[in-house]
């Protein structure tokens, strides 16, 4: 809370909520602590002041509407505190965060791309998400490669019903997506099919399957892309879009100018055949 001017404070700072400051505002805000519910907030802050409870109570219904202070009732305990925080200054349900925990995520990468599995991992556990073992189906598969992976493993992981997300390290920079989920979005084939079809080269060549070799990109660019897979990792979790669904994401020397390239399916493609019928 800071002094605005004469007659007002405020509280936070972007953006800020300007409030008259009366002795029914200084005396609510100082009796918020985190802890107490709104009996006690109203209670000790009628002991400390002198007013009335119905005065003090009235007072804070209207900073909880101004969005000064918030009610922290049902939040989600074991939830990221921070992650909870942040999906309530977005204007989401806090308690999202607490079902993060039921999606599990698995990174499979070379040892030259174990940097990239080390910052996926991370970022799964610091938004609340739960890191799968190696003998645990993960709901999301991210395949980290130097060079193109092969496809027949990217298959593989979709026809068992996982989410997977390619991830390629190569030439300096890191190419996420497309989004694969079996009959729901377009897959890694129907991608090579687009580049094949509008005079691009495949994007699969003999020489990537499987070799581990140095890729050339970046600390930067790891923590944009892993930044990325996280991102859409927690959008899937909390019902929402990954944006890498129907995309790829190349992410070069300067990540914050990423670009992307659309995925639609294929025809030739026969992914599309195991959508869902409605």
């Amino acid at each position: 809370m800071l002094r605005r001017d004469a007659e007002h404070v405020q509280v936070g700072t972007w953006p800020p909520v300007v409030l008259p400051d009366t002795p029914a505002v200084r005396a609510v805000l100082q009796a918020v602590d985190g802890v107490r519910d709104t009996r006690r907030v109203t209670r000790v802050a009628a002991q400390r002041s002198g007013l009335d409870e119905e005065t003090l109570r009235a007072t804070l219904a209207d900073l909880h509407r101004a969005g000064a202070v918030v009610d922290a009732t049902g939040w989600p305990a074991s939830a990221p505190v921070d992650e909870v925080h942040a999906a309530v200054l977005r204007g989401d349900d806090p308690t999202g965060v607490a079902r993060r925990r039921g999606f599990a995520v698995q990174v499979h990468a070379p040892g030259s791309a174990s940097g990239l599995g080390r910052l996926v991992t991370l970022g799964a556990e610091l938004g609340g998400l739960s890191v799968a073992d190696p003998n645990q189906e993960p709901e999301l598969l991210v395949v980290a490669s130097v060079g193109e992976p092969a496809r027949d493993s990217i298959d593989s992981a979709s026809q068992s019903g996982m989410r997977v997300l390619p991830v390629v390290l190569a030439e300096g920079r890191a190419v996420v997506g497309p989004w694969v989920h079996r009959g729901h979005t377009p897959c890694l084939r129907c991608a090579d099919a687009g580049e094949t079809r509008w005079g691009g080269r495949p994007a699969l060549l003999p020489a990537d399957r499987g070799f581990d070799r140095p890729h050339g990109v970046g600390v930067s660019v790891l923590q944009a892309a892993a930044a990325l897979v996280v991102g859409d990792a927690l959008a899937a979790a909390d019902g929402k879009r990954p944006v890498t669904v129907g995309s790829r994401w190349v992410l070069g020397a300067r990540p914050g100018a990423a670009a992307h390239r659309d995925v639609a399916f294929a025809p030739e493609c026969s992914c599309h055949l195991f959508a869902p019928v409605s």
